[in-house]
């Protein structure tokens, strides 16, 4: 994980919420699940570096919260790829479309993103 905090104090309600639902799903950190964290503390040399050494360890796979995924998004190869909080994936080339993302990128975008794409859907109001 490439989170965008200071430390893993600062994310430690969303790690705790990460753990629990990876051991709802079997996986128990220690047993049958190794996470890697790093917290660049927003310094953009840093978030170069992290990133550098999760893709050296080889993860298995890579998921960064925004903005880590900024940086992350040129760097990662053939390592799959899940981004947190991107606002506009499409528009900034993560993925091809929200339906299909292809590539091995795939995450959640910003609500902005999903409430255009929703509203541009609705029907039109009867007249």
């Amino acid at each position: 994980m490439l989170w965008h905090a200071g430390s893993a104090n600062e994310e430690q309600p969303f790690f705790d919420a990460l753990r629990k639902s990876f051991a709802d799903l079997g996986y128990v950190e220690g047993q049958n699940i190794i996470l890697e964290h790093r917290s660049p503390s927003e310094i953009p040399e840093r978030f170069r570096s992290m990133l550098a050494e999760l893709v050296a360890m080889k993860v298995d796979v890579l998921v960064s919260i925004a903005p880590a995924s900024f940086y992350a998004k040129d760097a990662i190869g053939a390592i799959p790829h899940v981004f947190v909080f991107v606002p506009d994936p499409v528009g900034s080339g993560f993925v091809e479309s929200l339906a299909r993302p292809g590539g091995n990128t795939t995450g959640l975008a910003g609500l902005s993103q999903l409430t255009t794409t929703l509203g541009a859907r609705r029907p039109a109001a009867a007249a």
